[in-house]
Formats: C-alpha cells, structure tokens, sequence
C-alpha cells in the first residue's frame, strides 16, 4: 500500500476519533482484567474527554500566549536597537545595521496573525489536543482498575435489581453512589491537570517507551550540524 504521508496522519486521527467513540459503549471489564465478573461492564464517561478537553484548551491559551509575549519582546528588542541608531549622528551611524533591523522590524510588523499562528506550532498543539483524549481514556481506566473498585466507579451487573434487591442491598448502593461522586470529582480533576501538561505527559510517555524498547541512539537529540552559520550569527 503506498500511502501520502498526510492520508497516513488523516487515517491515524480517524481511527483515533473513532476510538474515542467506542469508548462511550459498555464494555466487559473482563476483556481487560479476568478476575472481574463477566457481568461487570464499564465505559469511559463523557465529562472525562470534556475535563481533558478543558485542560489542553488552556494549556494551549498558555502556550501561544507564552510565544506571543516572547515574540514580541523579540520585536521591541529590535525596535529598541533601530531607534538607538537612529539617534545618533550620520557620522557614526552604521546604515548596513540600521538597515538591517528596519528590514527585520518591517518583518516583525507585516506578519499576520495565520503566520504568527504557524511560527507558535499551532499545529502540534492541535495535534496534542487530540493525543489528551486517549491518554484521559487511559488515565480513567488504570484508575478504575487498579486504584478505585468497580462499583465505585459506576460499574453495574444485571443480576441486582429494583425487584430482587434487600434493604442492604439499597444501603449499599446509596454508600457506593456517595462515594462515585467522590471519585468522578477526582478523576474530573486528573483528567484537567492530565490535558494542561499534556506535553509534559507525552515526552515522559515517549521517553519511557524509549527506555523500554531500546531505542536511544547515541545522539538522537544532538542538534542538527549548520554550515556557514557564521555569515548569520549577527541576524
């Protein structure tokens, strides 16, 4: 099959949806865990995709705002110098450096806001949005499954019901509903902090499965070698 590159990336963020998608159904935890009842079924809730949501949202409102501020502080700096050679005498004024930050100011000041976009990596940052809601999908389920019991998250079995139910059986639920409302409060609260450091999250998660399989080349994150970099160094 010889695929673009970019029908590869379109067919990965599909299938992602998608599994965001089943995710919504009820799912046997047996499939995932053979110690629990056939019985118990379970589903990753809408609020944890929202809350996650939420989180890479304001990470991304950080992040530009971040560049944004850097940028312009980049722009004033070159400003700042191109007023300061302004001000001096025509007899010890270098026109070719004055000129050259005029051209960079001009620059700085006919850039628009889509190229402004693009220079702050708009597009990883879409693309880590995307990556929260499978890693909030995964959060929610370790959780479940090795911290919180099943009945505390919502997990139910069709054996118990209104009709065969003993007044224990109501005490019980009324305690497990108290604290699933505990419990969905954290988890809405791990899924928010997972999609603001999202970034975070996905270089340990990218560094640990490095660790893992072997793979840490020698020199992987040497920065790459640039001839005749000196003709540049004073831009």
């Amino acid at each position: 099959m010889n695929l673009s590159r970019t029908k590869i990336f379109w067919i990965y963020i599909i299938l992602t949806l998608a599994g965001i998608i089943i995710s919504f159904l009820q799912v046997p935890l047996a499939l995932v865990n053979l110690k629990l009842p056939a019985t118990y079924v379970t589903s990753v809730p809408f609020y944890v995709f929202l809350y996650g949501f939420l989180g890479a949202m304001a990470y991304v409102f950080t992040s530009l705002l971040d560049a944004w501020e850097t940028w312009e502080g980049k722009r004033n700096d070159v400003k700042k110098l191109w007023e300061d050679e302004q001000e001096k005498k025509t007899a010890v004024r270098e026109e070719a450096y004055a000129n050259r930050l005029k051209e960079l100011l001009d620059k700085y000041d006919g850039t628009s806001f889509e190229d402004k976009m693009k220079e702050f990596g708009i597009e990883r940052k879409v693309l880590r949005i995307i990556a929260t809601l499978p890693v909030c999908a995964g959060v929610y389920l370790l959780y479940a499954l090795l911290i919180a019991p099943p009945a505390e998250f919502g997990l139910t079995s069709p054996n118990t019901t209104v009709v065969n139910a003993t007044l224990s059986d109501i005490v019980k639920l009324i305690e497990t509903q108290n604290k699933a409302a505990a419990s969905n409060s954290l988890i809405a609260g791990v899924s928010f902090l997972t999609g603001l450091y999202i970034k975070t999250i996905l270089t340990a998660m990218g560094s640990l499965a490095n660790r893992l399989t072997g793979n840490t080349p020698e020199g992987k994150n040497r920065p790459p070698q640039i001839a005749d970099i000196s003709d540049k160094k004073d831009e």
